[in-house]
């Protein structure tokens, strides 16, 4: 069982707390969490109705520095608040203990880029818990575009519509910079869609606080553009009683209702897929190319000709399990890192040009892709 330090004893740190007591891979055996009450009533509550008694098992600490120092760790994954991801995630690094920081890498690009060059220079594995890759739904549509069964990517829409309830907004962080929809989902859907069609480089962003009148957008609307030409839009607020978004339409997640609904839609010059669904289009011969003794004519997409579907089955998994165990291969070598810290980077850098944008009433701000990315 591979020993496990957890930072962070808020609603992502409970999560990994219960994917990790549910693991046969790892244990959870220390927590850094300043606050005493918090730390006391999570660790009250990982223990449960469990055989063994997880509270005497897991060592609190006030401080990361005290865990490093006194507790033999083979990883560690990082749950802090975004404002603390730096300190932490550069203290694992230089104890070269192999680390998961949770989504966004950091606050900023600058403190991102501090941590994904240290990363680089010490050779330590980091993971960044963008956990929507680890999908299967995901890992099926990344195959399916890399095979070339699109053709060119011409075109992508993304959808993130929800409403969350106002108690969700009693968190004071929730309602300053950095506690809207942008940083908080919208960098997901940012990373699927490097991951599946190349980094983005430009983005024009309009955006509104009038839902709730607090310092942070609620709804956005982004025109992008990506490396490789194609353009697109994301479109998302969290105050929208709607079924289109990742959490709804994905059924990974128990928390959230599942619809039918699709909330991602890549388009190319030799079919289409829509994501979570797996759905994909594509023309099949029409009545005049079926009579031409050209294959190429045979094949050539047209819109007189009739569209077949073909769909696809991804086998249900939880994605932040299957993340998990992922960083489980990561500690032991045995795996790279899927998300590095690079990705979790560019991703930021995007949203923080939406932002930028946005605050200019649309002004186009570019990105500058990675040099060595490959789609």
């Amino acid at each position: 069982m591979l020993r496990l330090g957890l930072v962070g004893a808020g609603a992502m740190g409970r999560v990994h707390a219960g994917l990790i007591k549910a693991s046969v891979q790892a244990h959870c055996v220390a927590l850094t969490e300043p606050e005493r009450t918090r730390a006391a009533a999570f660790l009250r509550d990982l223990s449960g109705d469990s055989h063994r008694d997880d509270r005497a098992a897991m060592a609190h600490f006030a401080s990361i520095d005290e865990m490093l120092t006194q507790v033999p760790l083979d990883g560690i994954i990082i749950a802090s608040p975004n404002q603390h991801h730096e300190a932490h995630a550069l203290s694992t690094i230089a104890a070269g203990i192999p680390t998961l920081i949770e989504k966004p890498i950091s606050t900023d690009g600058a403190s991102g880029r501090r941590i994904a060059d240290a990363a680089r220079a010490s050779g330590v594995p980091i993971l960044i818990g963008h956990h929507r890759r680890h999908s299967p739904k995901i890992a099926q549509a990344y195959a399916r575009i890399r095979r070339g069964d699109l053709g060119t990517v011409r075109s992508v829409e993304g959808s993130f519509w929800l409403h969350k309830p106002r108690a969700y907004f009693d968190v004071a962080w929730r309602v300053t910079a950095g506690g809207g929809p942008v940083m908080i989902n919208l960098i997901h859907d940012i990373d699927v869609l490097h991951h599946l069609c190349g980094d983005i480089v430009e983005v024009r962003a309009m955006s509104t606080r009038a839902a709730r009148g607090t310092a942070v957008e609620d709804t956005v609307v982004v025109l992008l553009r990506f490396a490789d030409g194609a353009l697109g839009t994301l479109n998302a607020s969290d105050a929208i009683s709607a079924p289109w978004s990742w959490e709804m339409t994905s059924g990974e997640n128990p928390m959230y209702p599942p619809t039918s609904e699709g909330c991602y839609r890549i388009g190319g010059s030799l079919g289409s897929i829509t994501l979570p669904q797996g759905a994909f289009w594509r023309h099949g011969a029409s009545a005049t190319a079926a009579s031409d003794a050209s294959a190429e004519a045979l094949h050539e997409p047209s819109w007189t000709a009739p569209l077949v579907v073909e769909r696809s089955h991804a086998p249900p998994h939880d994605p932040l399990q299957l993340q998990l165990a992922h960083f489980c291969r990561v500690i032991t070598r045995e795996e790279a890192p899927l998300v590095t810290p690079a990705d979790g980077l560019q991703a930021l850098r995007v949203a923080e040009a939406i932002l930028a944008s946005a605050a200019q009433d649309g002004t186009a701000v570019t990105i500058e892709p990675r040099a060595d990315h490959k789609t």
